[in-house]
């Protein structure tokens, strides 16, 4: 995941958009996973949050 996070938010020149790769290989790994409107989407959409908003030793991140 950091992965994705670093090159959605620093990418390198030339390369592709890396929400839409993220989002395509989560699909692929488990279809529906990303859709907002099930149950497991709505828990996706928090997990997510919580990795993009909290650092390492659990501070909030501005």
């Amino acid at each position: 995941m950091r992965r994705y996070l670093s090159a959605v938010s620093a990418p390198y020149p030339g390369e592709p958009d890396m929400t839409e790769v993220f989002a395509a290989e989560m699909d692929a790994l488990a279809p529906g996973l990303l859709d907002p409107e099930t149950p497991r989407g709505v828990l996706w959409s928090h997990f997510t949050w919580a990795l993009t908003e909290w650092d390492g030793d659990l501070f909030w991140l501005p």
